[in-house]
């Protein structure tokens, strides 16, 4: 397995040390699952079966390492579908075996608009996505809007040291995948980052006195390691060409790719020393603004920490 490192972004850091101070241990308990988009051929049903399976052989329940698959589509007919196919499976498999231990792990479907999800925050341990991503961005005016408040939702209901498992036809190893990365997912993930910020600052506007940062506070840094092969090389004509035959005039054309996000908890005091930045006014105008709602806003206001963005093929 060969890794590389993507340079020039601001949006990027390769400091591994910054991304694991302070990060929590793993908590050793049963995880909660998540697709959004699931349309009609759903990966959490064969999560849910994979896990059943292993049951006998490992004489542990699923449910001790899942407890939850929840898959969730914005199409009510698909859901509707997709549970009454769940009934009619519960009717012809009966349960392997009554012992305690041993559970049927079921998955639950929702209609549910991704955009806007009624989950709380830092609710699932691996959100799932599988193209609907670039579904939604064949949409030309709201696409690239809905995908980013999609991601930004994702990231909001992924819990601490979890996970967000994404799987496009946009591989950041080519330049439109990168302008994807950089343009929806990084995006949405400081959207997440902001909205969170002005509700720290709404909190301690109307708690005035509880302004002072809480020991316990946490805060969260993302990285992203992209998965995927070495891709193929074309010439000109179109024709595949060995590695070993490369010209100049040889394109590289990958396939799709996978991507997983993963959130880092740090305490906030870390955080702040990192990335805490004065927030800077650059002119008068921007001063007087300062003076007048002095009450209002924070001095210190804490930056979107860099992603660790990775590469790896196989």
């Amino acid at each position: 397995m060969m890794m590389k490192a993507q340079e020039g972004s601001p949006d990027v850091v390769h400091q591994s040390d910054l991304i694991e101070k302070g990060a929590d241990t793993a908590i050793h308990r049963p995880k909660r699952v998540l697709e959004v988009g699931c349309g009609d051929a759903p990966l959490g049903p064969s999560l849910a079966f994979e896990l059943t399976s292993m049951q006998s052989d490992t004489g542990v329940g699923a449910e001790c390492v899942v407890e939850e698959v929840t898959c969730i589509d914005y199409s009510e007919v698909v859901v509707k579908s997709l549970i009454e196919k769940q009934k009619r499976k519960q009717k012809q498999n009966s349960p392997s075996a009554t012992d305690g231990t041993i559970n049927t792990l079921r998955p639950t479907f929702q209609a549910l608009d991704a955009r806007s999800l009624p989950f709380s925050s830092n609710t699932y341990d691996l959100v799932l996505e599988k193209g609907t991503l670039d579904a939604m961005l064949s949409d030309e005016q709201e696409g690239r809007s809905n995908c980013i408040t999609i991601v930004k939702e994702m990231a909001r209901v992924t819990n601490e040291g979890g996970a967000i498992l994404i799987v496009s036809h946009l591989n950041a190893n080519e330049e439109k995948g990168m302008g994807w990365l950089e343009d929806i997912v990084f995006h949405g993930l400081r959207d997440e980052f902001q909205e969170r910020q002005k509700m720290k600052r709404e909190n301690r506007k109307a708690k005035p006195g509880d302004s002072d940062e809480d020991d316990n506070e946490r805060e969260y840094v993302w990285s992203v390691e992209v998965h995927g092969g070495d891709g193929k090389y074309l010439d000109a004509n179109g024709d595949e060409v060995e590695e070993n035959d490369v010209g100049d005039d040889a394109v590289p054309i990958y396939g799709p790719a996978v991507y997983i996000l993963r959130k880092k908890g740090v305490p906030a005091s870390v955080a702040r020393e990192l990335f805490g930045k004065k927030k800077e006014r650059t002119t008068a105008d921007d001063q007087d603004k300062e003076d007048v709602n002095s009450d209002e806003e924070d001095d210190d206001i804490l930056e979107m920490p860099p992603v660790r963005l990775e590469f790896l093929t196989y």
